[in-house]
């Protein structure tokens, strides 16, 4: 079994937002909240040595998943060397074992989620099966406001397969994690300000001109953050039209708002 040769592509951060990647729990006491996240993966580009614990006969690919957005928590990456081992004893010939293996989660700005997945005694034949083996997880640590974070769960895929040699498909990591300084999730988006409707009077001969405005957000927990417009403030409307500018603001919990204006150009 091959890895795949193709980059991992990252998400907008406007458009990749998972509508539900992660829910809050009445009942959860404080750090404590379910876990759910789809992460698609493709393998990277680049050999991945096997750690010296494994035997001669186990392969290593390394695997990925660009930046994508889960609202409460933030903007979310994977990394993991995937451990299969391609002689198990307890499986028949030309059947694989996925092995134990660690992982880590990034989440932009806030830490990374360390995880320890346990192997599997599941046998599965490659090239496509062996992609499609669930295995447990426990959540063993990590840095920012996951430092001493605990937890377990189960992660499973869907839509795996290979391309010749290419192979990809959907993590879903689905479990409980305790963050004793992850106290909150923050669920509000930031506000925007500055989205108003303008009206732009040209010189008498001209077909275009430039219009300038200025469009901020303010977000309870991040304090100021980027705005961005299409088309953006300095660019050249056409005299005669009415425009529709769209612009979106995000906090670090991937929290995402929206806001629209027209811009109406007529002559003096």
């Amino acid at each position: 079994m091959r890895i795949l040769r193709r980059r991992v592509r990252y998400a907008s951060w406007i458009t990749a937002v998972s509508a539900a990647a992660l829910t809050l729990c009445a009942t959860a006491s404080a750090g404590t909240f379910p876990l759910h996240l789809a992460m698609p993966w493709v393998a990277i580009p680049g050999a991945a040595p096997c750690p010296s614990s494994h035997t001669p006969t186990t392969e290593c690919n390394r695997r990925g998943a660009g930046q994508l957005a889960f609202r409460g928590l933030g903007f979310v990456s994977e990394t993991y060397v995937a451990a299969v081992e391609t002689a198990p004893a307890a499986c028949s010939s030309g059947e694989y074992q996925i092995s134990a293996y660690p992982a880590q989660l990034d989440v932009r700005g806030r830490g990374t989620i360390s995880l320890s997945v346990a192997a599997s005694s599941q046998c599965a034949r490659p090239p496509t099966d062996i992609l499609d083996v669930s295995q447990t997880f426990q959540i063993v640590g990590g840095t920012g406001v996951f430092a001493g974070a605990s937890g377990s769960g189960v992660v499973s895929r869907t839509d795996t397969g290979f391309t010749t040699d290419h192979g990809s498909g959907t993590d879903h990591w689905d479990g409980t994690i305790m963050a004793p300084a992850w106290d909150a999730i923050d669920l509000t988006p930031p506000t925007i300000r500055g989205a108003a409707n303008k009206i732009v009077r040209a010189p008498r001969n001209a077909r275009t001109v430039r219009v300038r405005y200025r469009v901020t957000a303010t977000d309870d927990t991040n304090g100021t953050v980027g705005a961005r417009c299409k088309p953006a403030s300095g660019s050249r409307f056409k005299v005669g039209r009415r425009t529709r500018v769209l612009c979106a603001a995000g906090d670090l919990s991937a929290n995402i708002a929206h806001a629209a204006f027209r811009v109406t150009v007529r002559h003096r």
